[in-house]
Order: C-alpha cells, then structure tokens, then sequence
C-alpha cells in the first residue's frame, strides 16, 4: 500500500508513504510534524473509495473533528438504503470508547476485547454471546428533525408526489431511529402533530436487543448511524454522556487508564481492520504501563491485516517498534533515509536511560561504529567508485552507521577503548539481538600499522579483538584503516586538482612523494600524514550550520561532490579490502 499527500500545515512538498511492514511510527520532537502529517493523511484518505481511514486520538484533535464534522454534514447520501452506500472512514476520540468497546464485545466473539474482558472475568459469556455488557446513552428526536419528516408524509400524500425522490424517512438512519424507539418500548408518530418532540430518554443496548435495531450487524451501517446521529445541534445522543456497565454493575469508568488505552485500541482493530485500512493513531500509547506498551504494539505488528501510522514520544513504544518502522518528522516532512544517529539522539531526549539507546540499537541487523556519520558515507562512496557494478548496496545498506567517537594518541591507551566499551554496555543492555554484527571502524591514528592483519587487510590482530555477544553466537570485530583517518583517503591528485587544493597537500607530503594522477598512492607519508582539517575545509564551510546530529555542520551535498571528483584509479585498495571484510560477514 502506498499514501500520498499533496502538503501539510508544516511542509508543502509531497510526500509518498511505502510501508515496510505493518506499521510506521513517527518520531519527532514536539511541534515538529507528527501530527500535520497524520491530518493531511485523514483530510485526504476521507472519502476515498479504495482505503479507509480510521483515526483515534486519546484525546481531543480539534482540526480531525473538523475534518470528520465536514464529511458527515455531506454524509447524509450514505444513508440512503437503495445505494448501499455508507461512511466508512471516521474519527473517534475519547467519548467514543465505550460505544467502540460495546459493539466490539457484542459483534466479535473472536476479537480482542472480548478476549480481554473475559480474561478479567469483567463479562459472562453464553452461547457465543456477551450478555453482560450494557450501553446506555440519553435519547431524544429534536421537533426540527421531526418537522422534516411530517413535511415529507405530507408532500408523499399529494397526487403529483414524485416517488423517486429521496426521501429522508427512507433512509437506513431513519428507520434505526424508529427501531430505537419501539424496541425500547417507546410510542412515538411522525406525521401527527400531537407528538412534536422525543423527550430525552435512557435507552439501554444489550445482547437482548441490539441486534433488533441493527439487524445486518453491517459495521459500516452502525458506525455511520452512530456518527450521524451524534452529529450537530439536530444530534439524537449527546455521546459524552454515554454509559457502559459490564457484569456485578462494574462501571467503565472503574476501569484504569491503561486499560481503557487498551481496549480503545482493541476495539477499533476488532470493528474496523481488513487489507484496505489505514489506522491514523497520534500518541495512543500515552497513558499505557510499559508491559501494556508491550501488548499494544504485539498486536499492532503481528496481528492486524491493514496498516498502523502511529506517533509517540514515549521511549518504551520506541523500543517496541521494528527498526524500519521508525521514521523520523522535522517540520512536517518525513525523513526517508533516517539515520541511526538521529533516532539515538531522540531516543536519549526522551529518556536519561542509556538502557533504551542500546535496545534500539539492538533491533539493526548489522552496525558500523565510527567516528562520524560522514566517516561512513565517505566509505561507502569511495567504494562505489572503486568497484563500480561489483559494488553490491543491497548487503552494504543492510549496515547502520552509528557514531562512537574515539582516539588514540599512543600506545599506554587501549586501541579501539570507546568501541569496545560500548560493545559491553550493548551486550549488557539486551536479553535478545536482531543484531547479526558489529564492525568496530577506526581510524589507525597512532597504531603501528603491523598492528594490522596482513591476511584481510583491515582486523586488528591481538587477544579481544573479536567480541562475542549473544551467548558467544555473534560477533563484533576491532577494525582499521591503514591511513591515520578516513579523511587521507580523499588524498586524490586529481579531486585536490580541481578544487585547487594539490599544491597545499604536495607542499605538506615533500618533493619525494608528490601526488599522482591516476596512482592509489598506498604508501607510508600518505597513510601517516595529518591533513584531517585542510581536506574537511572542502566540505565544512560554516561551523553555525551545525545541528545535534550534525555537529561539525558538514554540508553533505558538497561532501558527496567533492566524492566525485575522484577517479577509481586513484582510490586506495584498504578502501576495497575494508569493503570485503564487511560484505563477507553479511548474510
């Protein structure tokens, strides 16, 4: 399934939505999208004929009442028996729960909230059926709807009366509104006028009586109903003031918040999922205990038919989640390619507890610990060149880069220190890993380079350079680069050319070892040369462009220019060798 919007309050692009499973989570910092973009989606997913929206807000979403009042003032056409034609998509907000909760238990003898109710011994069931379960509301027929239908009787009556008109009292909404009142045991004519007004009355729906008033069990009929007769100042029920009561008198309003999290949740996947549902739910997850969080989102990731686009700031849901299902918003936009450092980031805004980062990080398959993000696009890059249609991206992008910043100036620190470390807390942090493995990248700073093998070109040799985690299953391997940083494999006679940059670099190296056009230059001055900050320059123009994930202020698109401009000829082999290594621990 894919989703489409044209723009949102925050963004004017368009944007396309493909699911990678069954849910998308939305990951931002408050004011930053999330919700725009879910508003955008319902505004416009409303009346289409293919996918329904249902979307849920815990609490009151003053522009999704807006939308939905909008599509229900021209909704009334739905009703009209001979189209078969009803509201499918909807909003619901708190007041609507115990109406949610009530048809789920009453119609789905199968569905989760009944399991629920019945695992808390909250409703006795017999012969399939919840016969505890009571909704009750105050009813009443306002003297304007009233009016139009006695107007309708009267004009039905004249001769020249045009029968194929549409009448409102032929209308499915009509005819529940008459069954409401004589299954209740109520009498009430239209058409005479010695009856102007229902009184506002307490009706009560039960296993009973339900299915006499809603007769087809036809979810759309019932909802459409419920939407429309709770619509405006004509409404029929002020829905707030609905009531739903279970066995022993147990009142909905005794149950906890968790709870009613919960069985809003459920209730709206029992009524409303199949293949062509989109579920727009903002911050459902608001008021749940983190063992509640872990039922939701079992649910929501194994058990639905349609699909989930879901915002939370809560980090448990984070952890929840699949790693593909996070996504992050800034300022209305959907970020597609997210970067682990952004989603760690957020995930420490979130929580003071490193226990979460390290959860998270555990749901990537394969992860680069490095330096900077920059670090690993400029790997990734050269090998592109360097390999040209040997270059495989569908193992290489199966690699998360996350930042670990490190040094090591001399011998008495412990090569590789920051990395191995946080390959303890990872492997501490976590019971279970959809982590397969770990390739801990450094630079070689001041490591002896016969410090590294000269079998594969890249592993530091020596006691614990290869990590086990997992109970000894997987592992994470201590890896360099033969240069002192990544920033000497941008050492390129004719990218420095171009950006006339090869005299400064040739004045550092000596007149003995001069760059060369079309050489891989894979030799000792190169590999131990400090040029770090004069090959940055290329890329890092203005420092107060920094951000929290971009520090540096690293123009990434001048960064993938400069990239360019170097030829695969004058790419180093550690670039190649680097490469294997990682694509042969890739499943």
């Amino acid at each position: 399934m894919t989703i489409e919007i044209e723009s949102n309050k925050l963004c004017r692009d368009r944007q396309t939505i493909n699911f990678n499973n069954s849910v998308l989570t939305l990951v931002g910092e408050n004011g930053c999208g999330k919700s725009s973009i879910l508003e955008a989606i319902f505004e416009k997913y409303i009346e289409d004929e293919e996918i329904r929206t249902i979307c849920f807000t815990s609490g009151q979403n003053e522009l999704f009442s807006r939308i939905f009042n909008k599509h229900k003032s021209k909704s009334k056409k739905y009703l009209k028996k001979e189209e078969n034609l009803y509201i499918t998509s909807f909003y619901f907000d708190y007041n609507w729960v115990r109406i949610l909760i009530f048809f789920a238990s009453i119609l789905k003898s199968d569905g989760k909230v009944r399991e629920f109710l019945v695992s808390k011994n909250y409703v006795d069931i017999h012969d399939e059926q919840d016969i505890s379960s009571r909704l009750s509301f105050p009813f009443r027929i306002r003297k304007y709807y009233k009016n139009k239908i006695d107007f309708e009787i009267e004009q039905e009556s004249k001769p020249d009366f045009d029968f194929n008109n549409k009448l409102l009292r032929k209308t499915y909404f009509h005819e529940i509104i008459l069954k409401f009142i004589e299954v209740n045991g109520y009498h009430f004519d239209f058409g005479d006028p010695r009856y102007q007004t229902f009184v506002k009355k307490w009706l009560t729906l039960t296993y009973n009586n339900v299915f006499r008033i809603f007769t087809d069990k036809d979810i759309n009929r019932i909802f459409s109903f419920w939407a429309l007769a709770t619509h405006t100042y004509e409404k029929n029920v002020d829905i707030e003031d609905c009531t739903l009561h279970f066995k022993n008198k147990l009142g909905f309003r005794q149950l906890s918040d968790g709870e009613y999290q919960l069985l809003s949740i459920y209730a709206l996947i029992d009524l409303f999922d199949n293949e062509n549902t989109v579920f727009l739910f903002d911050e459902i997850d608001s008021h749940l205990y983190y063992k509640n969080i872990e039922k939701l989102w079992s649910v929501l990731k194994n058990q639905i038919k349609g699909k989930v686009i879901t915002t939370t700031h809560i980090a448990d849901s984070l952890v929840q989640n699949c790693y593909e299902s996070l996504t992050l918003v800034e300022k209305g936009k959907i970020i597609v390619e997210n970067t682990a450092i952004d989603l760690l980031n957020r995930l420490n805004s979130l929580s003071n507890s490193t226990e979460y980062y390290f959860k998270i990080a555990s749901k990537m398959p394969y992860i680069a610990l490095v330096e900077d993000e920059s670090d690993w696009i400029i790997f990734k890059e050269l090998s592109k060149l360097k390999l040209g249609e040997d270059y495989q991206s569908s193992k290489i992008d199966k690699v998360t880069a996350i930042k670990c910043p490190s040094g090591f100036s001399n011998l008495a620190q412990k090569f590789g220190e920051s990395r191995l470390k946080w390959m303890e807390n990872f492997s501490k942090a976590n019971n279970s890993f959809g982590t397969k493995a770990v390739f801990m990248i450094c630079d070689r700073d001041e490591l002896p380079i016969s410090n590294i093998s000269q079998s594969n070109g890249v592993s530091v040799t020596g006691v614990g350079k290869i990590l086990k985690f997992d109970n000894n299953q997987k592992f994470a391997y201590l890896l360099s680069w033969k240069r002192k940083q990544i920033e000497n494999y941008l050492l390129s006679h004719t990218m420095l050319n171009f950006y006339g940059k090869l005299a400064d670099v040739d004045s550092e190296l000596g007149a003995s070892y001069q760059l060369m056009a079309n050489e891989q230059m894979d030799i000792k001055p190169i590999q131990d040369l400090e040029i770090k900050s004069k090959v940055q320059a290329l890329y890092i123009y203005n420092s107060q462009q920094s951000t929290a994930s971009n520090p540096e202020g690293i123009d990434y698109n001048q960064l993938y220019l400069v990239l360019s401009h170097i030829p695969a000829t004058e790419i180093s082999a550690d670039i190649v060798n680097m490469y294997n290594f990682i694509v042969s621990k890739i499943n």
